[in-house]
């Protein structure tokens, strides 16, 4: 009802934006995220969309996925999806922060900490995988002195191809 009268009140005016997200803030507040959702397409700010994603990631469990699908449809800042992306390692459910920096993209500082959970529990290949979606330099060099302390010759291999390397000839020594 109450977005019926701000449709018909505010055509196409600056001050529509403004009370939408006046708006989107107090059903966020009240803990009303499906209305806050629907008040977006009144014509909201991408402050106000980026605040419900957040509210969505925060709540956690199945309402992760309604924020995936809000920031697929309306392409939310990097900061949101570096969010979700954290949010996903903070719970260590490793594989959907992959699946999320593989659809959103993400800053290097969480790619590198999605590589460096992999590599804390042991999972190298995954650890590689990750690193693939843009780890910083030094991340991977501690990736290929990893896979050389666990004797991993094909992963320390694929590790040093990702910073354009192979080998040197002491890190195959110490594979031996």
């Amino acid at each position: 009802m109450l977005q019926g009268i701000i449709k018909r009140i505010f055509k196409k005016t600056k001050e529509k934006t403004k009370v939408v997200d006046a708006l989107i803030r107090t059903y966020i507040d009240k803990g009303w995220l499906d209305e806050a959702e629907e008040a977006i397409e009144l014509g909201a700010s991408r402050d106000a969309i980026d605040l419900l994603i957040r509210a969505y990631i925060q709540k956690g469990g199945w309402w992760l996925y309604r924020a995936r699908g809000l920031i697929k449809r309306l392409k939310a800042s990097k900061g949101v999806i570096d969010f979700l992306v954290k949010t996903y390692l903070d719970n260590d459910r490793l594989s959907e922060a992959i699946e999320a920096v593989k659809e959103f993209g993400a800053s290097q500082e969480i790619i590198n900490s999605l590589t460096g959970a992999h590599i804390s529990i042991g999972r190298l290949y995954e650890a590689i995988e990750a690193a693939k979606l843009g780890a910083s330099k030094k991340v991977v060099e501690f990736l290929v002195k990893i896979c050389i302390q666990r004797k991993q010759v094909f992963l320390a291999k694929k590790a040093a191809r990702l910073i354009g390397r192979s080998l040197t000839i002491q890190e195959i020594r110490e594979l031996l």
